[in-house]
């Protein structure tokens, strides 16, 4: 199915920018049940270092000080005979010091042995300056905003890590480069729009805040692809955990511009609380919970049960990795609300805690209208 994939690209990156190899890598995306292909994208990187080769020649700017060393020393002359003192210019003065540690003189010729000698040292450590790969002309920055980018697998959070990076991607654009950010959530949102702004940009990206919903990626690629115009030199640039619903092959085929996924969380361990009712039947009233271990791993977790704030029960639980249980309680007939809170805790926090309103049923009058009927009279 190589061959009919359309141009879309995913990888799970978090620093860096290498180039793209010429032989394009491809990989499977994340989201179940998605029948597209994602391109291996490159690592961002912030700030460009400068870094050397062959840090050990460093060593030879010791001869810099050696240099200036020897023109603090004494010389010992040589006696020679010559035929007459007055054939040599009085003008003519001494650029070496005639005692030890004499205050240096200023010369041209010092100065000359100092800069070729720097400038060996510079070879020899052969400097370099990385230069990560350009940035498209139009970058469309999808940046996901879903619930599950709440979770602290990394510091201080999977959105936290995904503004950093965005903004080292704001800070490589060039002077005629353009950029547009959208929030990606259950509606995505445009909150920079075609800008060279950094300054804007920087902003913009700092002040969103998570949803406590899914991400619609479909839409929010949409909306992408309404503002590039054909023959727009545009690449979009998705930063998410993954988590996201899947696209539709139909639609992918026929974006106006490449997607390049950056991944940002390390950890799917996860048990939440999935759902809470209360029914209330004639006799009973219960509480219904379902609780889901999304990890690969087993986890052993408390689950407490509250009403109206008091403690009802905790029990101890154990789930299997990817398997979900189902739970009962009873609940006071005068309760109003029911709450369950796993106490183990882990990188999302979100699904920890779940209320359900607990409404007291109401008494209501009948009237019949009947023209008589014994069994109901």
């Amino acid at each position: 199915m190589r061959s009919s994939a359309p141009p879309i690209a995913v990888v799970c990156v978090s620093r860096g920018f290498r180039r793209r190899n010429r032989s394009t890598r491809w990989c499977r995306s994340r989201c179940e049940g998605s029948d597209f292909w994602y391109e291996r994208a490159p690592v961002w990187k912030g700030a460009r270092v400068m870094t050397v080769l062959a840090p050990l020649a460093a060593v030879l700017a010791l001869t810099l000080p050696a240099i200036v060393t020897l023109y603090f020393l004494k010389i010992r002359r040589p006696t020679r005979v010559v035929p007459a003192l007055h054939l040599w210019p009085s003008q003519i003065r001494d650029r070496q010091a005639n005692v030890p540690w004499q205050r240096l003189r200023p010369s041209w010729l010092l100065f000359l042995q100092l800069l070729a000698a720097a400038t060996l040292v510079a070879a020899a450590v052969q400097p370099v300056l990385p230069a990560g790969a350009s940035l498209a002309r139009h970058s469309i920055v999808l940046l996901d905003a879903s619930a599950s980018m709440q979770a602290t697998d990394v510091t201080p959070s999977r959105l936290g890590e995904a503004k950093r990076q965005v903004n080292a991607v704001i800070d490589q654009l060039g002077p005629l480069d353009r950029m547009t950010v959208i929030a990606v959530g259950p509606s995505s949102r445009i909150i920079a729009s075609v800008t060279g702004d950094r300054d804007a940009l920087h902003r913009a990206v700092n002040g969103i805040t998570p949803s406590n919903g899914a991400s619609d990626l479909s839409s929010a690629l949409a909306l992408a692809a309404g503002l590039v115009r054909s023959g727009d030199d545009a690449r979009a640039y998705l930063f998410s955990d993954g988590i996201v619903q899947p696209l539709r092959s139909s639609f992918t085929a026929g974006l106006p511009f490449p997607v390049e996924y950056h991944r940002v969380g390390v950890s799917g361990e996860n048990v939440g609380l999935t759902s809470l009712t209360v029914r209330t039947s004639a006799q009973t009233r219960a509480a219904y919970l379902h609780l889901q271990n999304f990890g690969q791993q087993v986890r052993s977790v408390s689950l407490e049960w509250r009403a109206d704030g008091h403690l009802l029960d905790v029990r101890p639980l154990t789930l299997p990795p990817g398997q979900g249980q189902d739970l009962v309680l009873s609940v006071p007939s005068d309760a109003t609300s029911v709450t369950a809170r796993l106490t183990a805790g882990d990188i999302f926090a979100v699904d920890d805690t779940a209320t359900a309103v607990a409404r007291t049923p109401r008494a209501f009058k009948v009237l019949l209208v009947t023209p008589g009927n014994v069994f109901l009279e």
